[in-house]
């Protein structure tokens, strides 16, 4: 039987906004997880929309906390909001549905209990728990008991996993994750700043912490023997790497990661209040007495409700960040809406993280695709027209005829004028 970490001197800090029924199942499983698997954590949820929705049993190890804001997730200012109200001396910064290792919290404690400011309880790699296994654990203990630990070096995304089910999501050996889940002093938290609330929505706000408490001269260390484990769950607008917030967040990261430590300290004194924001497409700032929130504005860009883009993905022969296809789904996020992507991968699985982008399906054909189950997908998706984009090593040229058929759309031209029926497999 694995330990039970004492964590009666930790408060564990979640924000969340339950969007999805996944996103309250993992929420649940969550507190199952430290009601079990811990002793004596403080779980401290703030719940961010337009009015409750948690149905969480009562208990002494739970306080949930509502900031109405049906807006864009504001993770940083809940978690601010969360660790403001707790009382005890360590926090545990955690997603909702981010689970570490029982071994790994006793370890950032007794890393903490040495001197440290700040843990990060795991060795970089995160595994994603799919949704059906995680709807069929048999509890924690059986599951930790059982799951592999992956290093870092071990890791190739390129190449299929051994097991669908639990596979690596974030790290490998050039670059080690930092998010997800983070114990500190509560001191060294509020010392650095606290969460900087430029950041909203999804990306580069773990990483953004993570930078400061080190330039800051923070003492941040990392359990290297234990893997963090992610539940899966669909991915809401905000929450993908194209999202506008995202665009913003990226240029505070960037703008952060330019600073000097002095002037870091100065902007974090000061509360991060030298940003402005370029938001006026997207979203609107809602501020009065009632609410504090971004609003998204209703979406905007050309309607493909009559699309499917089939995309044809041979790991063997492109990669990922070798293809065009980052680049065709940026164009599609910034100006169209309503479209379905399905990606059908051969050769590999190097593209299943892309199913975090927009309106966009992840599938995986290890023996290849044939006539039948292309015709299965199209059927699937439903709409009348499709464009299947079979990806080439050549992606700058590819790119280039992938925009100009794009650029016909914006020019006015209709898509029935452009695409083939799917009837006729609209391949370009």
């Amino acid at each position: 039987m694995l330990p039970r970490p004492d964590l009666s001197g930790v408060s564990v800090i979640v924000s969340v906004k339950p969007d999805t029924p996944e996103r309250l199942a993992n929420l649940a499983r969550l507190r199952d997880y430290y009601a079990t698997m811990t002793r004596g954590a403080e779980l401290v949820v703030v719940e961010q929309g337009a009015r409750p929705v948690l149905d969480l049993p009562p208990g002494d190890d739970l306080r949930v906390l509502f900031r109405r804001d049906d807006g864009g997730h504001w993770k940083t200012r809940n978690m601010n909001l969360g660790a403001a109200v707790s009382a005890r001396p360590r926090l545990l910064m955690s997603d909702c549905d981010f689970i570490p290792h029982p071994a790994a919290l006793a370890g950032a404690l007794a890393r903490l209990d040495a001197g440290a400011d700040a843990v990060l309880p795991f060795d970089g790699i995160v595994l994603n728990i799919a949704r059906p296994r995680a709807a069929a654990l048999p509890g924690w203990a059986a599951f930790l008991a059982d799951a592999p630990r992956l290093a870092p070096d071990s890791i190739d995304h390129a190449n299929a996993c051994p097991d669908p089910e639990l596979y690596p999501l974030y790290g490998d050996n050039r670059y080690l994750a930092v998010g997800g889940a983070l114990m500190c002093r509560r001191a060294a938290f509020f010392g650095a700043g606290g969460w900087n609330e430029n950041f909203v929505g999804y990306g580069y706000e773990d990483r953004e912490l993570d930078l400061r408490l080190r330039r800051l001269g923070y003492d941040l260390r990392r359990i290297e023997d234990r893997n963090l484990y992610h539940l899966d769950h669909p991915r809401g607008p905000d929450s993908r790497y194209a999202s506008a917030f995202c665009r913003l967040n990226e240029a505070e990261w960037e703008r952060v990661r330019a600073m000097t430590p002095e002037a870091l300290r100065a902007y974090a004194d000061a509360g991060f209040r030298l940003m402005t924001r370029d938001h006026a497409h997207d979203y609107e700032r809602i501020s009065t007495p009632e609410r504090e929130c971004w609003h998204r504005i209703a979406p905007r860009g050309i309607d493909l409700s009559d699309l499917v883009i089939l995309v044809l993905a041979d790991a063997r022969v492109v990669r990922y960040g070798a293809s065009c296809l980052r680049a065709v789904l940026d164009d599609l996020e910034q100006g169209f809406r309503n479209y379905e992507i399905r990606l059908c991968e051969t050769g590999g699985t190097g593209f299943r993280h892309v199913h975090s982008k927009l309106n966009i399906v992840y599938r995986s054909f290890p023996g290849g695709i044939d006539a039948e189950a292309r015709a299965a997908l199209l059927a699937e998706a439903g709409r009348p027209l499709c464009y299947t984009l079979r990806l080439d090593p050549d992606a700058g040229a590819q790119m280039q005829r992938v925009r100009a058929l794009l650029d016909r759309l914006r020019a006015g031209v209709a898509a029935a004028d452009i695409f083939e029926r799917c009837a006729a497999g609209g391949l370009r």
